[in-house]
């Protein structure tokens, strides 16, 4: 779901990871670009099962592995082209909030629990009745630091003496652009118990003005690792019965969209920045969502 609190000017490069972890926990590792001209907080909805505790998910800090994605596509021979332009209840005891790099992370147990946020990073209540699928639902929330989203600095030739003693002087000369940058934002990352475990789910619903629309425009590249055959998709524009079929070899195509990484991932990621996300001996497969598709989550049958 790439929700926002307030309206963001564009969200593009969107690219999710998942893996069912520990039996029936679910790792989620998601990464966009975002445009905004405000502080926005992100929200994802979680099939969590009802009556999680506050602390029933485990977030976990990508900021030392940016390049996370970058190498995980390193991982398909075939080169691929991602996209780069597109009040309730009263007040109660605040939400723990957790340092998660460039983001202040929160578990949001139920929609109620959503009072007990700053009102810039909630959404309208209008919002959760335009979703009533999210009624008894969890929500991760990762509200972005200012840092994140200040202009970028640029960075000048190095001198003689940064290069003698190994650093890089960077000038804080601030560009003074028209419209608000994009900032390519590095993954967040959290593992979170599932609802059902033979689902892996995927947050794919767009909310970028505030508002619930049928349709949206997808630039989406989901990746996934699994512990079982895959029985089937429920992604936005796919018909599952296409692909509901036995796999004959790793190198088989289920539909026109979904790959197989043939590459060892020990070999082009770092293991040890990417703590614990990914299985080293499962295979990775890659799915595409572009264009404009009805606005809904993505779950894979597992």
């Amino acid at each position: 779901m790439c929700c926002f609190s307030q309206s963001v000017l564009q969200v593009s490069g969107t690219q999710i990871f998942a893996r069912p972890s520990q039996g029936t926990a679910q790792i989620l590792v998601y990464s966009m670009s975002i445009q905004s001209e405000q502080e926005v907080s992100m929200i994802l909805p979680l099939p969590v099962p009802p009556g999680c505790p506050e602390n029933a998910v485990r977030f976990i800090n990508l900021e030392a592995y940016p390049e996370y994605f970058t190498d995980m596509d390193a991982l398909f021979p075939a080169p691929m082209t991602l996209g780069v332009g597109r009040s309730l209840g009263e007040a109660r005891e605040s939400l723990a909030v957790h340092d998660v790099g460039q983001f202040e992370a929160s578990f949001i147990p139920s929609i109620p629990d959503f009072s007990r946020l700053d009102p810039r990073f909630r959404l309208p209540a209008q919002v959760w009745r335009d979703l009533p699928q999210y009624r008894d639902w969890g929500f991760a929330v990762f509200k972005l630091k200012k840092s994140a989203l200040l202009p970028p600095v640029k960075r000048v030739a190095q001198s003689f003496q940064s290069q003698l003693f190994g650093q890089a002087l960077v000038q804080p000369t601030l560009d003074s652009p028209k419209a608000p940058a994009e900032h390519r934002i590095h993954p967040m990352a959290f593992e979170f118990p599932r609802r059902n475990p033979s689902q892996l789910f995927f947050p794919t619903v767009h909310i970028h003005d505030q508002q619930v629309h049928s349709t949206a425009h997808f630039d989406h590249q989901l990746y996934f690792q699994l512990d079982r055959m895959l029985r089937g998709m429920n992604f936005p524009g796919t018909d599952s019965r296409d692909i509901l079929q036995r796999w004959a070899s790793l190198d088989l195509y289920l539909g026109d969209r979904l790959r197989v990484g043939k590459r060892p991932i020990k070999q082009y990621m770092d293991i040890r920045r990417a703590a614990g996300t990914l299985h080293l001996l499962a295979p990775l497969y890659h799915w595409e969502l572009s264009g404009e598709l009805p606005n809904q989550d993505s779950i894979l049958e597992i």
